[in-house]
């Protein structure tokens, strides 16, 4: 048992080390010491002690109350366990968002007595961030969460995943053993008669990590997955963030769990703040965005929310009263495959933003699967098509049937995804792809093949900048003449609207500005009468 004298010892190392430096849990992407994102959050259940404790003290966290739910734990029945977690409604934080009882409950039927448990500590490459600062700030409580996991379901064996950091692989190891020299992990943990023991592994950077397909395939150094699972054992696998939700439910009970659950979310896009937060899973999207992200720093409407990650689905800015429950969500076909909320403004063009995913989500690809292998080739093609002026009649139903296709069989979770990002776009702005196919517009002035620039007569002064600095040579007139742009001759590199001072360079679609045929004196356009160029 985690005994008075294992605290006590803790409470002296404290006092020695009470100078030690304090950790700040905040946006990812700011000084790890300005703590302006998340001092004001209300959700605080799993980051409570982030910034309040040295994160890879064992002693600081033994003092904060950790270890307490596995001292509680293993004077429990491991059925018990089952039961409390099942009766929590606890959701998988990542991938198809399974209830984790679920999953227990198919690993306690396999009679092997040779199991394993896999902790994923990864997540994907250049997104979310969340892992890896849970990891770095709160290890002991991802470790406790995968203990009382394995004491529930008797498995003896478990790893934990952890992406190519040295930062976090330094923080773990030292965790582990910390762990094992305080009898809290390795034979007859805390004098219970039950061992077990965790081993470290590195998995390479990829967008594809956090697939449970792709992480057994790894730790075997194999091509091919066995359905058993790991080395053809029975394996369970939960992310980091799952496990830190089990000493918790263990502690508190089922019921303040789903009182109380919230979810690590980073955010990221056209917002004041950006960075990991918690937050209820009943708050909802434009609380997040306008109330614990500060809002659009320029003021423009949110058109659209990615949410999920790469592969996640998209909520149009007039929905943002959405939460972010898993059944809230489900009734938009988005689950939450990783933590990242990506925001855009109305500065956005749809089609282009969902192109490029597509081009990103191509090269992820495992390969192994066709249909997700060619499908996804194909709705890069078409998008890319559709923004360039190339879109044919009938792309939009094809984009939905290969989508549909690849959701339906696709044989991993990134490939019944990977359409996601396009079948929920043409669900909620289905009008923008057709201006884009049959009135060859881009109301967001970001498609080039759509686009026209035009020099504005009442705020060109005539100075010459634009036609000295355009590459193409499209621009005509002299000192002090209304400029005009040559449109067969503009390439529309955009470098006139850079070294304008005056404003006075506008791109258009389909409506285009007034502007004078051929150059005229500065001031004169109005009283001239000529007729424009539309």
């Amino acid at each position: 048992m985690l005994d008075r004298t294992l605290r006590e010892e803790a409470a002296k190392k404290q006092t020695e080390k009470s100078n030690a430096t304090k950790i700040s849990a905040t946006a990812i992407d700011k000084d790890p010491k300005d703590n302006t994102f998340t001092i004001n959050n209300p959700y605080k259940k799993i980051t409570k002690h982030w910034g309040k404790t040295v994160s890879d003290s064992i002693d600081h966290y033994i003092l904060s109350g950790g270890y307490e739910a596995l001292n509680k734990a293993i004077s429990m029945k491991p059925e018990e366990i089952v039961q409390e977690v099942e009766k929590s409604k606890l959701r998988g934080r990542g991938g198809v968002c399974l209830l984790t009882a679920e999953k227990w409950k198919a690993f306690t039927k396999y009679g092997d007595s040779e199991k394993y448990i896999i902790c994923n500590g990864t997540e994907s490459s250049g997104q979310s961030g969340s892992v890896q600062l849970l990891l770095t700030s709160e290890p002991h409580l991802v470790l406790e969460g995968i203990v009382i996991s394995a004491y529930a379901l008797g498995v003896g064996k478990g790893i934990i995943c952890l992406n190519t950091d040295n930062q976090v692989l330094k923080v773990i190891e030292g965790a582990v053993h910390q762990m094992r020299e305080s009898n809290i992990l390795g034979d007859n943990i805390l004098n219970s008669h039950f061992s077990f023991d965790l081993e470290i592994r590195l998995i390479p950077d990829t967008t594809v990590a956090f697939e449970e397909t792709f992480l057994l395939k790894a730790l075997e150094g194999k091509k091919i997955i066995t359905s058993a699972g790991l080395f053809g054992r029975p394996t369970l696998i939960h992310t980091a963030e799952t496990m830190v939700n089990i000493p918790y439910i263990v502690s508190e009970g089922a019921q303040k769990f789903i009182n109380s659950e919230t979810k690590l979310i980073t955010l990221s896009g056209d917002i004041k703040h950006s960075g990991v937060i918690e937050v209820s899973v009943h708050t909802s999207l434009a609380e997040v965005i306008y109330d614990l992200a500060g809002g659009i720093p320029t003021g423009r409407p949110v058109k659209l929310v990615q949410v999920g990650g790469l592969t996640g689905g998209f909520i149009s800015g007039n929905d943002l009263q959405v939460t972010l429950d898993y059944s809230a969500l489900k009734d938009k076909n988005i689950s939450l495959n990783s933590s990242w909320i990506e925001v855009y403004d109305d500065s956005h063009c749809v089609v282009d933003v969902v192109k490029n995913i597509a081009n990103t989500i191509k090269t992820e690809s495992c390969g192994k699967c066709v249909l997700c292998r060619e499908g996804i080739l194909q709705l890069s093609v078409i998008l890319s098509d559709i923004t360039e002026g190339r879109g044919r009649k009938g792309d939009l139903e094809l984009l939905t049937e290969i989508g549909e296709n690849i959701r339906a069989g696709g044989g991993c979770n990134f490939g019944k995804t990977a359409a996601d990002p396009i079948l929920t776009t043409l669900q909620a702005f289905y009008e923008e792809y057709e201006k884009h196919l049959k009135r060859k517009r881009c109301d967001a002035l970001v498609c080039q093949a759509y686009i026209t620039y035009h020099i504005l007569p009442e705020k060109c002064s005539g100075c010459g900048r634009c036609l000295t600095h355009c590459p193409a040579k499209a621009i005509r007139g002299e000192e002090k003449m209304i400029h005009v742009v040559d449109q067969e001759q503009c390439d529309k590199c955009g470098a006139c609207i850079e070294i304008c001072e005056h404003n006075a360079i506008a791109k258009a679609s389909s409506i285009k500005p007034q502007t004078p045929e051929i150059p005229i004196p500065v001031g004169t356009w109005k009283k001239t009468g000529l007729s424009p160029k539309l």
